[in-house]
């Protein structure tokens, strides 16, 4: 080479900073000015204590509006993922995925990255307010459910809590299962003054056994919800709340830190207290420890689904459906309380079904003066003349107006006569759906008023008449 030419030739010239191309893969590696600024903060407190729950909170808030345009294509899992364990190509992906979410676009992403978001929602970054966070948070659980159930799963759990750190009202999250559990807690613990629907449902909501779906509750639904919630309250009176403890027995007055399983800081100040979600999951604030105490049950109870069977059960067999339920194993104190129920509704039932009669004293006079008006119409001339007052039949009632009548059934007013007549009762108690005790019990309480005792009794199985008050009996039913 000629290298006096060469120098010659490019002597004289002036040469200026050229860039230096690179590739993309070391362009990804480039690290933007805010996270190497981000990567600076330490997480200390006053006296320099770090805190990965302070330096994630320090490091969400310096990020809070950094947007990003380089996706992450590889693989990425981490169990409690903070900014300080992911590297720099995985946090711009978390930040372009971010960018995307926040203008409503829903791409695919992993897990990581949503329990992420979902950490800065629990500090509020990116919300205009606690309100604004916890409907992002539900939007956000809303996305997992198909792909990330896991993470849904911890997004619910985290809710309650969420609604207690910033003083919610429970309303913003009345449909969560957790706060039905409570609700059904409530209505079975204090099922004397809670409505009937309510607790029916409650029982509904702890039975593996369906009874809305069976025949036998379509025909006869309004009497055997009444049914089942009378069963469940006598259970309850006799045995003094331990029914609500063995119904409500899984992890009883456990006790777990406030957002378990998230990386959370306690940044807000909160005076030692107590503050009760439901009556069932009770918060308490001593000191800088959250700790929440909460009742959960069996899903289905065993002893609320054999309740529930059991009822119905005896329900069927005392009307006599054709087809009948095998029962559940059940205490046997609480299966003879559910059959003593039974039987005082079977008798309260019978007496709400008898006629009434309702008869207006005061109309009687113009009733009469409307009966002798026809009679004179009626008369002949001759009659009239003669002054002869023909009697006229008045169509006797079924039941005469008189206050020594009693109303009665007429199966039970069978069985009264033939007791009166001593005549054989058998033929009445062998009529179909005819208990004796039930037209006994129907008999002493149309009776009682009246005579002021019970006037049938029972020797062994047969009802037997009172004789002391025969005569009075007879006399009131005009025998």
């Amino acid at each position: 080479m000629d290298w006096t030419n060469l120098i010659s030739s490019l002597s004289g010239k002036s040469y200026s900073d050229e860039p230096i191309l690179r590739t993309a893969a070391q362009l990804s590696r480039a690290i933007p000015k805010q996270i190497h600024e981000m990567r600076t903060i330490s997480g200390a407190d006053e006296l320099g204590r770090p805190s990965l729950e302070r330096l994630f909170y320090q490091q969400a808030k310096f990020m809070e509006q950094y947007t990003d345009d380089m996706p992450y294509t590889g693989n990425l899992y981490r169990y409690y993922p903070t900014y300080k364990n992911l590297t720099t190509e995985q946090l711009r992906g978390y930040f372009t995925w971010r960018t995307d979410y926040r203008q409503g676009k829903c791409t695919p992403t992993f897990s990581t990255y949503l329990t992420l978001y979902a950490y800065e929602l629990l500090h509020l970054i990116g919300a205009r307010s606690a309100e604004d966070a916890l409907q992002k948070l539900r939007d956000l659980a809303e996305y997992c459910k198909q792909e990330h159930i896991d993470v849904e799963k911890q997004i619910q759990n985290w809710l309650p809590d969420f609604v207690i750190y910033f003083g919610l009202s429970a309303d913003c999250i009345a449909d969560l299962p957790i706060i039905q559990n409570g609700m059904r807690y409530r209505a079975l613990m204090y099922a004397d003054t809670e409505p009937a629907d309510i607790v029916f449902s409650a029982m509904c909501a702890l039975s593996k056994y369906n009874i809305r779906q069976s025949q036998c509750f379509a025909a006869h639904s309004e009497r055997l919800t009444a049914l089942c919630v009378q069963v469940y309250r006598a259970l309850l009176q006799h045995s003094e709340q331990r029914l609500v403890g063995q119904l409500f027995a899984e992890e009883k007055h456990m006790t777990v830190p406030l957002f378990r399983d998230a990386v959370f800081f306690d940044h807000l100040p909160h005076s030692d207290g107590t503050w009760m979600l439901t009556p069932e999951r009770v918060y308490q604030h001593i000191g800088s420890n959250w700790s929440v105490t909460c009742y959960t049950h069996e899903k289905p109870s065993k002893r609320m689904t054999a309740i529930m069977k059991n009822t119905e059960c005896a329900f069927r067999k005392q009307i006599g459906m054709n087809r009948a339920l095998k029962p559940l194993p059940l205490d046997a104190t609480y299966q003879k309380i559910l059959e003593q129920t039974l039987l005082a509704e079977a008798q309260d039932y019978a007496r709400s079904q008898l006629p009434k009669i309702d008869v207006d004293v005061s109309k009687l006079g113009e009733i009469r003066r409307e009966a002798d008006q026809n009679l004179e119409r009626l008369m002949t001339e001759e009659e009239r003349e003669a002054d002869i007052k023909p009697v006229v039949s008045m169509p006797k009632p079924e039941i005469a107006i008189c206050e020594c009548v009693i109303p009665l059934s007429q199966n039970a007013k069978d069985l009264l006569v033939a007791l009166l007549q001593d005549t054989p009762i058998a033929p009445i108690l062998q009529r179909p759906g005819v208990f004796g005790s039930m037209l006994a019990e129907e008999i002493n309480a149309a009776f009682y008023d009246e005579i002021g005792d019970v006037i049938i009794e029972f020797d062994g199985d047969t009802p037997v008449l009172v004789l002391d008050y025969l005569d009075d009996v007879k006399g009131r039913m005009q025998l």
